[in-house]
């Protein structure tokens, strides 16, 4: 074979390699890109797709915000005297008010701190945790319980001190993926 002949060779093979990556690439892009829904296109049976919103139950029956989420705004709390970011939600109720689940979950930690009081924190899947906070001392579930949307998981209480000039309520969080953001993302509270 002459040395013409060998360098056609070498063309023809590297032509075919160079060819079969980009077919190999088009064909990751075509299945692991998202489309403008979110959605993995083409649409695979194998491939997990969940487009199902999160909509929570209200953690109390009859409720009203004494203090509202602000990630930004500095909001003044009379307990402390002090300006500050309030990355929460405060809910007044009754004495004793049970306090509910607000999706399905499992209780990962149950603490108590003289600051926030008996603290239940449930993990709803991988992305999604809420936190209750100002809970009496004896709560409902422990660690590792799972618990379904609407199920008593407390009582409302005054024991997270560094709130206690809110009296009775439920200091509410929910993070997504370790940040927390306004619960009223999720929670619809005009009728309560």
């Amino acid at each position: 074979m002459t040395n013409q002949q060998k360098n056609n060779v070498r063309l023809a093979v590297y032509g075919s390699l160079c060819a079969l990556l980009v077919l190999a690439i088009a064909l990751i892009v075509a299945f692991t890109v998202p489309n403008k829904s979110g959605n993995l296109t083409p649409e695979d049976p194998d491939v997990p797709v969940d487009n199902v919103a999160i909509v929570f139950t209200s953690p109390l029956d009859e409720t009203n915000v004494l203090m509202g989420f602000s990630a930004t705004e500095l909001q003044y709390n009379s307990t402390l005297n002090q300006w500050e970011a309030h990355k929460a939600m405060c809910l007044g109720a009754s004495a004793d008010a049970n306090v509910y689940a607000v999706y399905d979950g499992v209780v990962e930690s149950i603490e108590n701190s003289y600051l926030m009081g008996t603290t239940i924190t449930i993990k709803h899947n991988d992305t999604l945790t809420t936190v209750y906070s100002s809970l009496a001392s004896e709560p409902n579930v422990k660690e590792g319980d799972t618990v379904t949307k609407g199920q008593v998981i407390g009582k409302v209480s005054t024991t997270a001190q560094a709130e206690s000039a809110l009296g009775n309520h439920l200091h509410f969080e929910v993070l997504e993926n370790g940040v927390k953001v306004d619960p009223a993302e999720y929670l619809d509270l005009e009728d309560k």
